[in-house]
């Protein structure tokens, strides 16, 4: 079954969260309680927290679920203010898809070309939009036309109320003039270049006991009888079984969490086990951009992108005490991005990918 992140992103007041809570209202994925609840405000289906409510407004990354017969499909929904710029980019850096949620009275607004940047930044292979708030123009194709001028992405536009329901699960009959999919159909028919199983084989090691060790599969495809090497000792060891739970399979892809039973060389928590034939980098200096939240101290060195959202976006050599191993972001999202953490407070200060 096709993993899809969905990552969602919205000026503020501009309906994302009403949106989501009506979208998984709609599709059946909250229980009983939630569904009560939320249909006093469908926004209370994502914004979870006291202070999101009490301040009507997203500050948390929020996930919920929706399965389809081909598609496991997770939407975040990202906060609508800059000022929580780590939290919105902490959820595009893992998404597959991005659905701009857009006013059809306002349209696009700097923030919305903010996302988009991030989005373009880290690679965000999909993207959709929401014209939001039709009920409000009175379902006019006017209005839609204009919400939908100087998009910053490629990608199909959708007319949608949350209030009422209209084109959401169900076409609308008070929207005839648009013949596209609804919004989630638009959702469930997109599909990835990059599937799971595919990519450099990547397992990082998190639990070892007597020729077990325990972990989620990053990237790539792990076979019975392959021959791996553990970073950073350089020691080879064999595949002997593949355990999911109680269940033994001969193969596993990402982003699976899964035991293996190896013969060779020890293991050690902490270890990337990789395929030889297709080895990460090593370097104690690597290229990454980062997107910056706090002031960065120490080891870095860093050159400044000219434009707009400068201030928070940089390129440069990040200098590290030891080599780490990685890949570049552009051979695996998994293990080619990384977060910057003052050790003192535990602040992240910032996440960025490395490059060639």
């Amino acid at each position: 079954m096709e993993i899809l992140r969905v990552a969602t992103a919205g000026h503020v007041d501009h309906g994302k969260s009403t949106l989501l809570g009506r979208l998984v209202h709609d599709c059946g994925s909250l229980f009983q309680d939630q569904i009560d609840e939320v249909r006093e405000n469908y926004s209370f289906a994502f914004d979870g927290l006291r202070e999101e409510r009490e301040q009507g407004k997203t500050i948390d990354v929020a996930y919920k679920f929706l399965t389809t017969p081909s598609k496991r499909i997770i939407v975040h929904d990202l906060p609508g203010h800059e000022d929580l710029l780590s939290n919105i980019a902490t959820g595009l850096s893992v998404a597959d898809v991005l659905i701009l949620v857009i006013d059809a009275s306002q349209g696009c607004t700097d923030l919305t070309y903010r996302y988009a940047k991030l989005s373009s930044l880290f690679r965000i292979e999909k993207s959709l939009f929401a014209i939001t708030k039709m009920d409000i123009k009175g379902y006019s194709k006017a209005s839609f036309d204009r919400g939908v001028k100087s998009l910053p992405l490629r990608g199909r536009a959708i007319p949608v109320s949350a209030v009422d329901g209209e084109n959401i699960t169900k076409p609308s009959l008070k929207m005839s003039w648009y013949e596209g999919p609804t919004l989630f159909e638009a959702i469930t028919a997109l599909s990835l270049s990059q599937n799971s199983g595919v990519g450099p084989v990547r397992f990082p090691v998190q639990r070892v006991s007597n020729g077990f060790c325990s972990g989620t599969v990053m990237s790539g495809t792990i076979r019975v009888g392959d021959e791996l090497i553990s970073y950073p000792s350089m020691d080879r060891l064999r595949i002997l079984a593949i355990n999911i739970g109680s269940k033994e399979v001969s193969d596993v892809s990402s982003p699976l969490s899964v035991t293996l039973v190896t013969h060779g060389e020890k293991v050690e928590v902490g270890a990337l086990l990789v395929s030889p034939y297709q080895l990460p980098l090593v370097s104690a200096s690597p290229k990454a951009t980062l997107v910056t939240f706090e002031e960065c101290k120490g080891s870095l060195t860093l050159q400044t992108i000219q434009g707009s959202m400068a201030s928070e976006i940089s390129s440069g050599v990040i200098r590290t005490r030891h080599p780490i191993c990685y890949d570049t972001y552009a051979t695996s999202k998994a293990t080619g991005r990384f977060l910057l953490i003052e050790p003192e407070t535990g602040k992240t200060l910032a996440c960025g990918f490395f490059e060639d």
